[in-house]
């Protein structure tokens, strides 16, 4: 059909990085690419780590965009633990790339 694209629920909050890895690969820059998608995988480790889902809606909540809490049977991520990943994500360089939210963009859907 000719159609070209990607799905993954991590590039919700890393969409920066991951146009980086698909702008390099198709330039044959696969040098860039591989070292992109290397800084993926290693904030990917640390959501898992976390505890996957609940971990990845706090990233979600962490760059601005707050989608509730998980549905049963998954708990949401305590407290102490956002502290734990926020630190790790820091670690990982993960808010040098991530999403960002600007406000004017969230009142834009409706939301204040």
């Amino acid at each position: 059909m000719g159609a070209t694209g990607a799905v993954g629920s991590t590039y919700n909050y890393a969409a920066p990085l991951y146009q980086r890895i698909i702008k390099a690969h198709s330039a044959g820059d696969l040098a860039t690419a591989e070292r992109e998608q290397a800084k993926a995988q290693r904030f990917i480790d640390v959501m898992n780590a976390a505890g996957g889902l609940p971990a990845g809606k706090r990233i979600m909540k962490l760059i601005g965009v707050d989608c509730g809490p998980v549905r049963l049977p998954l708990r949401n991520l305590p407290e102490e633990h956002e502290r734990k990943l926020r630190a790790d994500l820091d670690g990982a360089g993960f808010f040098d790339f991530s999403s960002k939210l600007l406000t004017s963009d969230y009142a834009g859907l409706g939301h204040s």
